[in-house]
């Protein structure tokens, strides 16, 4: 961990190939220590979802996996979000993006019983605190954008990517864990935050590769300007997600072949992303999950675009514990009716244009 903290951040060509591309891998960003106490962290998680779903009724009686976050972890996040999609919410590093989460309650208590309120809608343990403080990840993120007061933003997600074939079909359409559609990042968040320069950075634990998945760009997308006489300020137009909030997309059919990479990586790299760089990610098609996590970072004091969720200073917090409670303060505000969750609805215009239909 002392070597990563001392790695010097891109180098003068990583940062020309940023600038000309919108995309770029960085080998070894994140150190084996951080990530062996994600997979510790997640398989326990897992394996107590798994044994909460089995209680009453959703998952079959058979074991899912010994909680080692080797291929055992692979075979029980398979069983569970392929048995129980709706268990996916409760390891998802965010809260789901629904404004009215008191409709949640019903199946949360079934779940957790009392322990609801201490478990439920988010999982926010020390590993993924100690990811989203990482000091090369926090220092590739100053350097890109220029500033040294930084947050990670809400806008950040975990991608647990189970085989597509094994999914029930009405979960095989939603981007967490299968085929995330072509989008740009900005366009996910509401318009408050336009032009704010959140830069996102995408996480490898598992390997991922063409056949399991891996993320997709399409190089020097990001370069449109950003123009208030183009209509959406010159984002690509996105449909508006059929069924998922989350899941606007742009029509494949708009993306040349010959115009799209595939990024092949592996545990521990990380894909760095400009807010309007077009990207997306096949289905699983392998045997085993691709497993990955979503992050953002923006300057401090900036527009998240998902104000109703918490953002982490990346100097002055207070630390994991307190990382977690505002997560959870945050769900308990939008429960009581304090806080109203909005999430974006620019692309509803949409809904019936020849492009998305």
């Amino acid at each position: 961990m002392n070597e990563m903290m001392n790695t010097p951040p891109l180098t003068a060509a990583q940062l020309r190939d940023f600038a000309r591309e919108g995309c770029l891998i960085v080998p070894g960003a994140v150190d084996d220590e951080t990530l062996a106490a994600l997979r510790g962290d997640f398989a326990a998680r897992v394996e107590d979802l798994l044994r909460r779903a089995r209680a009453v009724g959703k998952v079959g009686a058979q074991s899912g996996g010994s909680g080692n976050g080797g291929d055992d972890f692979s075979s029980a996040a398979s069983r569970l979000i392929c048995a129980a999609p709706e268990s996916y919410q409760h390891l998802d590093i965010s809260l789901p993006l629904d404004g009215d989460l008191g409709a949640r309650l019903p199946a949360w208590r079934e779940l957790f019983g009392d322990d609801w309120r201490a478990e439920a809608g988010v999982f926010a343990p020390a590993s993924v605190f100690r990811l989203l403080t990482h000091p090369r990840l926090a220092a590739m993120a100053k350097q890109l954008l220029g500033a040294e007061d930084l947050v990670a933003s809400p806008v950040q997600h975990i991608r647990i990517k189970p085989p597509q074939r094994r999914l029930p079909a009405h979960a095989a359409t939603d981007s967490a864990y299968a085929r995330a559609n072509w989008h740009q990042d900005e366009a996910v968040i509401h318009e408050g935050a336009r032009g704010v320069d959140i830069l996102t950075v995408w996480v490898a634990v598992t390997e991922s590769t063409v056949a399991n998945g891996c993320l997709r760009c399409v190089p020097g997308s990001h370069l449109a300007a950003d123009d208030a006489s183009r209509p959406d300020f010159g984002l690509r137009t996105h449909c508006p997600g059929r069924e998922f909030v989350g899941d606007i997309y742009i029509p494949d059919a708009t993306i040349p072949e010959s115009s799209r990479r595939n990024l092949e990586v592996n545990p521990g790299d990380a894909i760095v992303l400009h807010r309007r760089t077009v990207h997306g990610a096949d289905a699983n098609e392998s045997d085993g999950i691709r497993w990955s996590f979503d992050l953002r970072y923006q300057a401090a004091g900036t527009a998240t675009g998902r104000e109703c969720f918490p953002a982490l200073s990346l100097s002055g917090n207070d630390g994991a514990p307190g990382y977690r409670r505002r997560w959870l303060d945050a769900r308990d505000a939008i429960l009581r009716g304090e806080v109203e969750a909005v999430f974006n609805t620019r692309w509803q215009k949409y809904q019936a244009a020849p492009l998305c239909t």
